[in-house]
């Protein structure tokens, strides 16, 4: 049913849309001529080929099965219906959520923060994960703990056989979201042979959430689109944790401050202070120096008869005997 796209590699036949479809919400950015088209999702539904309007992603490693089913549930897939856990999208284009909290490791770590009205749009398709801006600093702190890495334009090298990260579990609707430390090393080197290795986690130019295929990967996902509804299980492997209940963290995740910008700022201000000062001082008042007369002539002038009125006082003083100016003392 795809005729025509552009814009891919010649060995891809076509890409699915498989969205929520909706109008996109105002933070996630889209071109001003943005048309929603058709969706591949209402085509088998109006032609009969699904009975129920959903579609559910199996994605594991190369050695393991990934595929998807449209329609229901396949529970061949799953760990067990019990941990079937349904969580509601925000409406847009995308399937996003507004995640609470973020823990990085076991549940005993300390290193748990809350989170604050940053929306994460799932992306099935993206190898990587992305960072808000403005917490991307304290994310990596966290993330990279005593994981030796070099970082180069936003993405973090590391040794293929170095120590994985910690787990990274996000808190949605009250529920901790699991993405395994171990899947986020990834072989970038051109024959595969684990010679150069990244972070798959990367800061963001935007200020929202990006969560890719490392969050799909071992989970069996089924979206909704007219219910707006993701659901999260584990699948018959059960390499996840189910979605267990969590409680809000009271720490905030604060996005880091610009000491760059301050330091700019403050030396401005400094400089601006410095200029004020000495024009004050020297451009508008004059003393030995006149200053910038077009300016400051009048003011000039005032100063220079105030001085001329103190010396002829000064001159009359030094001519007057003692007695004189006890007089002129007793007077005023």
């Amino acid at each position: 049913m795809i005729t025509d796209q552009y814009g891919i590699p010649a060995q891809v036949d076509g890409i699915l849309g498989l969205t929520q479809g909706r109008e996109p919400r105002e933070d996630v950015p889209f071109p001003q001529d943005f048309e929603i088209g058709p969706l591949y999702m209402d085509y088998l539904a109006l032609s009969g080929w699904i009975t129920e309007k959903s579609f559910s992603t199996h994605f594991e490693g190369f050695s393991g099965s990934s595929y998807v089913d449209f329609g229901p549930v396949n529970y061949q897939s799953l760990a067990s219906m019990e941990f079937y856990v349904e969580l509601g999208s925000e409406k847009g284009f995308f399937y996003s959520f507004i995640p609470e909290g973020i823990r990085f490791g076991d549940a005993d770590t300390p290193d748990i923060y809350k989170l604050q009205n940053k929306l994460a749009v799932l992306s099935s398709s993206m190898s990587v994960s992305m960072v808000p801006q403005s917490l991307s600093e304290e994310f990596f702190r966290n993330l990279l703990y005593k994981i030796p890495h070099v970082e180069d334009n936003g993405v973090f090298y590391v040794d293929c056989d170095v120590d994985r990260p910690r787990d990274v579990f996000m808190l949605i609707q009250g529920r901790w979201l699991h993405f395994k430390g171990d899947d986020m090393v990834v072989d970038i080197s051109n024959t595969q042979d684990m010679t150069l290795c990244i972070i798959n986690w990367l800061p963001s130019v935007d200020d929202f959430w990006v969560l890719g295929n490392s969050l799909y990967k071992d989970y069996y996902v089924t979206h909704k689109p007219d219910e707006a509804i993701v659901a999260f299980t584990p699948t018959e492997k059960q390499r996840k944790e189910p979605l267990r209940k969590g409680f809000q963290p009271e720490t905030l995740m604060r996005p880091a401050y610009n000491w760059f910008m301050f330091l700019a700022k403050f030396l401005t201000a400094a400089c601006i202070g410095v200029s004020i000062w000495a024009i004050a001082e020297y451009g508008f008042v004059g003393q030995t120096w006149t200053g910038l007369t077009f300016l400051n002539n009048a003011s000039l002038k005032k100063k220079l008869s105030k001085e001329a009125a103190r010396k002829a006082v000064n001159e009359q003083l030094k001519n007057m005997d003692a007695t004189e100016i006890t007089e002129l003392i007793t007077r005023l």
